[in-house]
Formats: structure tokens, sequence, C-alpha cells
């Protein structure tokens, strides 16, 4: 009898788990160590291996430093971090059908926290349900998005400050050449992500590099392109390589390869350093370079890959972001009047700043609308001027463990249902696992043929900017692109036509 649980890859054998429908191949690595003189360098392949390599734990995540539990997804978030951290996952139906569909999934965390070895990324539930889902680690923080002259003038593809996308591409490469040992297709995989990990999809989608290695994109909650104000939300690669030099020193180091040689912990330990210039340099994130003509942070061109586009927000994102970095009543006050210019009445008369509730809420409507609901939707009406088919939800439902802490449909709480509810959490209920089945029916059907709609579920049209979008909340509902004073206030601000 054939044992299922051992896989041959053009690499090497791989022994996983046999549970069911479903096998899982855990910690498998797509690159070498990126450790000594591969620090801050692109992904090398891994060389081959002989006799059965054991694929039954997860790999180490990416150094990065601790975060408070109310910005994780999950318990164990990073329990296990490694410079050696080029590791990736497969779920796999235990007998997969001919032409199974891939769906590749790209971590958040801010481009500094994260891995892909999650208990809320489990691919169980894709698996059982026919399809290869892959989460991958890559390199994050200054180990990922480090910008230096030294390495800038060695750097002959123009990659310098983009090693963690770098790392995305070998992972796609390695599931182009590897996934049909799993019974994948390598001819249709989708690429997903939420938050930074959506950011780093719209990077993908930017890049020529990408070209072939993926064949649709889904974005939730991020990697929506430019604000408003019409202002880049990030600093030019010449600022990152003055950056690069100030953090070289808040290092005590005299060169790159003092900074080599340091261990990784005083890399991660030195990363928040004050740097006078400006506070937005100090972002670990990609900024264009050759390998990545336009940032997540650009509006899109018409060299954007040409695949189907999934997109959407969550109704309250603003109360993580609102909880992070405050919500003072002069706080709010003062960035309205910057995001709305003399508009900001108008929402002052709905959230006053002269109360702490009214400047609590307010502060969270405008950080929902200004990072995401407004920039969605200028992306989705970019991507259909360009004659792109795009599919836009706007997730809402209130889960009853969310309910009197008041979190409500906050950011990353759609995350759960796209991937399947979490077993034994009393905290969902019928009408949450009703709608986490049909939220993975338009993902998985997404991914099938570009398109979420199939079988009797409800339609989901292609975005128009005078028509309509999918809403999940008690249950999937077509209606109308969430408006709001904000939402508005932002589009006359966009478009010239100030109120």
């Amino acid at each position: 009898m054939m044992d299922l649980s051992v896989v041959e890859t053009p690499t090497g054998a791989l022994r996983g788990l046999h549970q069911g429908a479903v096998r899982s191949f855990l910690g498998i690595p797509y690159a070498q160590a990126p450790i000594g003189v591969r620090r801050w360098l692109a992904p090398q392949p891994v060389d081959p291996w002989t006799g059965v390599r054991d694929a039954g734990a997860f790999g180490s995540a990416s150094l990065q430093p601790a975060l408070p539990q109310e910005l994780t997804i999950s318990p164990e978030r990073a329990s296990t971090t490694s410079e050696d951290c080029l590791y990736l996952n497969v779920w796999a139906p235990a007998r997969p059908r001919a032409a199974t569909p891939v769906m590749v999934w790209i971590h958040g965390g801010g481009f500094f926290s994260g891995s892909g070895s999650e208990s809320g990324y489990d691919g169980t539930q894709f698996a059982a349900r026919g399809v290869v889902l892959v989460t991958l680690n890559y390199r994050l923080g200054p180990l990922g998005f480090l910008a230096h002259p030294e390495l800038a003038a060695a750097d002959l593809a123009g990659a310098t400050n983009n090693y963690g996308l770098l790392d995305q591409l070998g992972a796609l490469r390695w599931v182009k050449t590897n996934i049909a040992s799993f019974g994948g297709d390598p001819g249709n995989v989708t690429i997903f992500g939420e938050s930074a990990g959506a950011a780093a999809v719209r990077c993908l989608m930017e890049m020529p590099a990408g070209r072939g290695l993926f064949h649709r994109a889904i974005l939730q909650s991020g990697g929506f392109g430019s604000s408003a104000l019409g202002e880049a939300a990030e600093p030019t690669l010449e600022t990152k390589l003055r950056v690069g030099l100030a953090y070289q020193k808040a290092l005590g180091a005299r060169s790159l390869a003092e900074m080599r040689d340091m261990p990784g912990s005083k890399l991660i330990e030195t990363m928040a350093f004050k740097f006078r210039e400006t506070e937005r340099g100090l972002r670990w994130w990609p900024t264009p370079t050759a390998l990545l003509p336009r940032s997540d942070t650009s509006d899109i061109s018409a060299g954007i890959a040409e695949v189907p586009v999934l997109l959407g927000t969550n109704a309250n994102e603003g109360i993580f972001f609102a909880n992070a970095f405050g919500a003072e009543r002069m706080k709010y006050f003062g960035m309205s009047l910057g995001v709305l210019g003399l508009g900001a009445r108008k929402v002052f008369r709905e959230t006053s700043p002269l109360t702490r509730a009214g400047a609590r809420e307010g502060m969270r409507n405008l950080l929902a609308d200004f990072f995401f609901v407004e920039r969605a939707y200028q992306m989705a009406a970019q991507l259909r001027a360009l004659g792109r088919r795009c599919y836009v939800y706007h997730f809402r439902r209130v889960a009853p463990k969310n309910r009197a802490a008041d979190r409500r449909a906050n950011h990353t709480y759609e995350i759960p249902y796209v991937f399947g509810l979490p077993q034994g959490d009393g905290g969902y209920d019928a009408t949450d696992a009703a709608l986490s089945q049909s939220m993975q029916d338009y993902w998985i059907n997404f991914a099938r043929a570009g398109d979420p709609n199939g079988g009797a579920a409800l339609h989901w049209p292609s975005f128009d900017e005078h028509t309509s979008v999918m809403h999940f909340g008690e249950r999937p509902d077509v209606g109308p692109y969430p408006r709001s004073t904000v939402f508005d206030l932002l589009r006359q601000r966009r478009t010239g036509k100030q109120p």
C-alpha cells in the first residue's frame, strides 16, 4: 500500500503527517539559511538531500521583537525564532484530484513580526475541501528590509531593502517547481494575505520577477495604494540608505562586514533606534527599487500583473490602530483636520472631539476609512479602469465573543472565517459557522477559476463604481459600497472637490 505521508520532490523525499483526508508537510526548507555571509543576500536554492527528511514540525520563524498579546493573531505567534527561517508548510488532499488549485498565504505583522505557522493559518480545512494550501516564513524587520550603501553598490538586481520580498519570490519559485509532487497545479496559484501580507501580495503584483508565478491575487485589509492626500506613505530608497547608515552607527559597527558578524538578536534589539529625519524612514517595509518599480503605497499602473483580484476591508479596522496609536482628543482633532481639512467639521458633528468617547470612536472611524475603506475603493476603481476583473467585499460580522469586549469587526477578524473557525472556540455560533463556510466557498471558487461565484451561492458581482459589493455580516449580502461622512470627504479630497 502506498504511504501517503511520503512525497518525492525534486529536492528530496519528505515524510509528513497523514490524517484522514488531509496530508500536511511542515517545516520544508525552500532556500538555504540566510545566515553568515548570506545575511542580506537573495535566498539561495536549497541543496538536495538523500533519504527521507522529516516534515512533521514547523520550522523557526524569522527573528522578531516580542509583542503584547493583544497584537498577536494566535498565542504561539513566533514562539521559536531564528535567522534560519526560510521554511514553508503544505496542506494537501490525501488523494488530490487533477489540477488541484494552489493557494499561498503570506502572513501579516507589519513586516516585522509573524510567521506562517500560527494556528490561525492552519490549512487543514482548505485541504479537506480540495485545495493545496501553502504558508511561508520570510525575513522580517532589519533582516528582511535593510537598505545600506554597501549592499546597494553590490546589488546588480536592485533588490536592496527588499530581501523579504525576494524570499517570497523564492517560495513561489519553489511552489512552481515542487507543488505538483503534492497534487497541486503549478499553473493555478493564488497568492493571498492580510494587512502586511496583503501589502506583500500587492508588491508581488508590481514586480516583473513575479510574472508567471501566480495567477490570482487576494488582498485582505492592505496593499491598496496611496492616500486621498496624494502623498507617498513611504520614504524613498535614498532615505532608507541614510537610515541604514544610522542603524549601523546605532549598532556600534564600523562596516557592513561587522554588521554581518553581529548576533541577530542584537539587530532586533536595536531596530527601534531613533532617526531624526523622519519616523517613517524607520518602517521596515518594502521600498521601490529596480526590483519593485512601484510599492504597495503607490497607485497602480498598467504594468501591474494581469490577474483577477479579490480585495476587501473590515468594518472596524480602526479599533486596532486607535488602540496602538492613541485616541486622545487633541490627537483626533489634529489628525482629522490634517486628513479632511475644513470638512472635519462635518465629522465633529457626529463624533465630537470634546468628549473622550467621541474622540475614541471618531479616531477609529477616521483610521478605518483613511487607511482601508477609501483606498480599497480607489484601487478597485483603478483596476476596473484598466479593464481588470475585481471583486470587492466588506466584512462586518461581529462574533458573540467580540461584542461585550467592543472589538466588533476589527483588523484581522475575518481571518478565522476564511481559514475555517477554530474547533472548540465557544466564542462563535452557528451563524459564524455558516458564514465561514460561505466565505471559504467564495475564496476557493476564486482560486479555481478567478471568479468567486459557483453553485447556488448568492451571486457576487464584479466591482463597478456604481453597483454593489459583497457584505459579510449575518450572512452574505450584496449591497452598496460602505460609505460614511469620512469616506465621502476623502473622495472629495482625492478628486479635488472640496466640501
